[in-house]
């Protein structure tokens, strides 16, 4: 099992009293609280707070979603079983999810999740030629359905000659 030993306590990545309610009327025993940092196709990142390692979902998990997004994604707490020395941890409950920033995936039935559990999503825009505010108001939308808050960060102002200022 590859593991990376970190500094990094699991409340840092966000969990609290309310995660640790959750957990345990949703943990069998011996399992550990870890969050989902990554994902890559069908394993996993996890971080525990004392490492960061590799994991998958368990078999009755995947076969039971419904959607592609009712697995695990990056932000998802989640109940794992690291009972394994020598192989992949094994993510075995979600916890509910307090958001979920999830889109329509492009020529594809299941939406795609993008992160789960997240407070705020900076949206990044150029003021340059590329702006686009129909673009911007879907992006605000989206986001708010997931129950984040939308940020709206515009960037390279400096180079663009005619920036309309505030009431002109």
């Amino acid at each position: 099992m590859q593991m990376l030993e970190t500094d990094m306590s699991l409340e840092a990545l966000g969990w609290n009293a309310r995660w640790q309610e959750k957990f345990e009327a949703n943990a069998g025993e011996g399992l550990v609280r870890a969050r989902v940092v990554g994902e890559h196709r069908s394993h996993y990142r996890i971080a525990t707070g004392a490492k960061e390692l590799s994991a998958g979902a368990t078999g009755r998990m995947r076969n039971t979603a419904a959607q592609r997004s009712d697995l695990p994604g990056v932000g998802d707490f989640v109940a794992a079983d690291l009972s394994e020395p020598d192989s992949h941890a094994t993510i075995e409950v979600v916890l509910p999810r307090m958001s979920a920033l999830i889109r329509k995936a492009s020529g594809k039935p299941d939406p795609q999740l993008l992160a789960a559990n997240i407070d705020v999503v900076f949206i990044v825009t150029s003021m340059g030629g590329d702006f686009n505010l129909p673009r911007m108001k879907r992006y605000c939308a989206l986001v708010q359905q997931s129950g984040a808050a939308p940020v709206i960060v515009v960037n390279k102002s400096d180079l663009e000659n005619n920036v309309v200022g505030p009431g002109g």
